[in-house]
């Protein structure tokens, strides 16, 4: 198979508190069964066991970028925008899902 090089990954952070109010609210217009309490609290914990730890691996390599996830709309963007431009300048495919 062919090589990827990862040249970084953005990791959005926003607490369990705040991601529940913001599903649940979702769930209430969406009709996704999926998006109730009970539900949540098995994805969190699928993600703290095989998401956070590929987190953590790019972490410790330097090629991991935070974005307080937490904030409104606008402020993310904000922050995603200027952190995709300098990671991934270089690369053109990159570049243009950015909106160059």
């Amino acid at each position: 198979g062919a090589e990827l090089r990862v040249a970084g990954v953005l990791c959005y952070d926003v607490d369990e508190a705040e991601l529940s109010r913001r599903i649940v609210r979702r769930g209430s217009t969406s009709g996704r069964s999926d998006d109730q309490l009970h539900v949540l609290r098995q994805r969190f914990a699928v993600y703290r066991e095989a998401t956070l730890p590929v987190v953590d691996h790019y972490a410790a390599i330097g090629k991991l970028w935070r974005i307080n996830g937490a904030r409104g709309i606008d402020a993310v963007w904000a922050d995603t925008r200027p952190a995709s431009r300098r990671r991934c300048a270089a690369t053109p495919i990159a570049h243009s899902l950015i909106g160059a």
